[in-house]
């Protein structure tokens, strides 16, 4: 049967099995996903205030990032620890590292263009809301993503690298 499908034109297949995931596809994927992390972050309870780990102080002097942007990424942390738990439980064992992907080149994309860091922050946050509605509940899971991120090194500069 294998032989005889792959003896079809790519059309065809296509039509059979849906259409194969190309560069072009993959650079897409996560928005739709991304929404649903954010509806599903957003109805969840924050950890409690004393259990939040620190802010990296070393990250935050590597990239930069002023007081403010220090404690909104605070506020974030509040519910980062679920954004890792909805990522380690989705069925979808890559989508952390596309949504991630995708944070990173718009990093990359704002670096490149010469923003300052805390403007790089605002800037990300701005992409992280512009999914879904303007609830404070979104802004918060929005947050949440981003801190996520910041955290586990998928973004900014590492707590090493003073290259930034």
């Amino acid at each position: 049967m294998r032989k005889k499908l792959f003896s079809l034109k790519e059309e065809d297949i296509a039509s059979i099995l849906g259409l194969a995931p190309n560069s072009k596809y993959l650079s897409k994927v996560g928005f739709k996903d991304f929404k649903l992390v954010l509806e599903v972050i957003s109805t969840k309870k924050a950890i409690p205030e004393k259990d939040i780990k620190p802010v990296p102080k070393d990250k935050l002097h590597n990239n930069k990032l002023s007081e403010s942007v220090e404690i909104l990424i605070r506020a974030g942390m509040r519910k980062s620890k679920l954004v890792g738990e909805f990522f380690d439980k989705w069925t979808d064992p890559e989508l952390g590292d596309k949504i991630a992907q995708q944070f990173n080149d718009k990093y990359e994309e704002l670096k490149n263009i010469g923003l300052n860091p805390d403007m790089i922050f605002a800037s990300l946050l701005e992409f992280a809301e512009k999914e879904g509605s303007n609830t404070p509940a979104h802004r918060a899971a929005a947050l949440a993503v981003l801190s996520y991120l910041f955290e586990h090194c998928d973004i900014f500069e590492g707590k090493d690298d003073t290259s930034n």
